[in-house]
């Protein structure tokens, strides 16, 4: 039997040659808008049902969507990984 829902990558989204939206900018002069509107228009990282991740820049990812839990933002510094919040509550941003 087929898994019905596959995940999508775009080969973009890997390219350690390519250019992403925010290279060169400063997360903090980046509008929560503008972050929200990257999450659809950023090479995707991985897209699966209402999760999606997608590359900000050579060192940032943005993980949003429908299925994000507040828990997950949570546990990443636990685990070493520096982020920063967003003002939407099924989003994040992490270090790559």
């Amino acid at each position: 039997m087929e898994f019905p829902l596959r995940p999508f990558t775009d080969p973009a989204g890997k390219a350690s040659d390519g250019t992403f939206p925010l290279d060169d900018l400063d997360l903090s002069s980046v509008s929560d808008v503008t972050l929200i509107n990257l999450l659809n228009s950023a090479p995707i990282l991985h897209n699966l049902g209402q999760t999606r991740v997608v590359r900000l820049s050579k060192s940032l990812v943005l993980k949003g969507g429908g299925e994000i839990l507040p828990c997950e933002a949570k546990v990443l510094p636990t685990s070493g990984i520096k982020i920063q919040y967003s003002s939407s509550p099924r989003s994040s941003v992490s270090p790559a």
